[in-house]
């Protein structure tokens, strides 16, 4: 495996309590990976790590090449990362396009006075990004809104532009913070969709972040499970769903060997 993200060892406390203890993770060039578990088993600490919001108190992550006691947040998309989040953090007031171009800022090189004077490195970048957006906008069904101004749209059209400025810049790995809290059935099925497209057409590896358990066993192709911030399951979905160990960390009793998975896992199966 073509490992493109690797932690070892992390170790996340919040005044003495253990949010992530001794995980480590192994994610693979164009995999969909899922990471799954019980609120509160750790898992937005986990993305916050991965995306430099949070520095671990032990371990260490490896993104391609680099190997970091803690990834610098100003670095992320340099390091060919980029990230969604469980609320939308959009520029209401902006528009689809504007938003969406916010995320190729870190690639400018063009200085404000180059700019103001329309030189020809600043021109240039502004073609790119031009180009990099509508090419965007197209992919995700976006360019009936792309002059209006976010505060306007949709709640299910908010999130597909935040995951649109997420992949402008086209990112190597993308981490996903429960992009489908608050959709409706039809709005997760398109989304998963774009998810899809997100591996095939940009080769991005998606790391995911998500509560509803027929999406993640439909999209993943491997699950992690943690539960009060220790990894108790890694696998395929059809080797998760059938964990003992998982099965009870959501069902919070022990249940024998044999017995009927909650009802979540086996809606998803």
């Amino acid at each position: 495996m073509n490992t493109v993200l690797s932690l070892r060892g992390i170790t996340l406390q919040f005044g003495g309590i253990a949010a992530l203890s001794d995980v480590a993770l192994d994610i693979g060039a164009g995999e969909i990976h899922s990471v799954i578990g019980p609120n509160g088993a750790g898992k937005s600490s986990l993305i916050n790590v991965i995306s430099g919001l949070y520095r671990p108190d032990a371990g260490t992550i490896r993104i391609g090449d680099a190997v970091l006691d803690a990834v610098p947040p100003g670095q992320l998309a340099t390091l060919g990362v980029a990230r969604t989040f469980q609320n939308i953090a959009l520029f209401k007031g902006l528009s689809v396009d504007g938003n969406i171009a916010i995320g190729l800022t870190h690639r400018a090189r063009a200085t404000a006075f180059e700019q103001i004077l329309g030189l020809p490195r600043a021109r240039r970048e502004a073609r790119a990004a031009t180009d990099a957006v509508a090419a965007v906008i197209a992919q995700l069904d976006l360019a009936r809104f792309r002059d209006r101004a976010v505060a306007s749209l949709p709640y299910g059209v908010q999130k597909r532009v935040e995951l649109a400025r997420a992949l402008v810049a086209e990112p190597r790995i993308l981490l996903l913070d429960e992009p489908m809290a608050g959709m409706t059935a039809g709005e997760k099925a398109e989304m998963s969709r774009f998810i899809r497209a997100a591996r095939t057409d940009w080769q991005t590896t998606v790391v995911l972040v998500e509560h509803d358990m027929s999406v993640v066993m439909d999209l993943s192709d491997r699950v992690t499970v943690l539960d009060h911030g220790v990894r108790i399951a890694h696998g395929t979905p059809a080797e998760v769903q059938t964990n003992q160990a998982v099965i009870e960390a959501y069902l919070g009793v022990e249940e024998p060997l044999g017995a009927a998975p909650p009802r979540e896992f086996a809606l998803a199966g």
